[in-house]
């Protein structure tokens, strides 16, 4: 099961409303990160290959 890694969604949208982008826009951006981050990097399945192929 992949970590969650720590994001602060408000923040990150505060952040970039400082810069310049619109309210509605930065709160886009952060919801669309906060998904990709929690989606997993690695399948296991691939694990499971790669201990195949180190223990070979």
């Amino acid at each position: 099961m992949p970590m969650p890694l720590p994001f602060d969604k408000l923040e990150y949208s505060r952040i970039l409303q400082a810069s310049g982008v619109p309210q509605a826009q930065a709160e886009a951006h952060a919801d669309a990160l906060s998904y990709a981050l929690s989606e997993p990097v690695l399948l296991s399945s691939d694990l499971t290959i790669l201990k195949a192929e180190i223990l070979a």
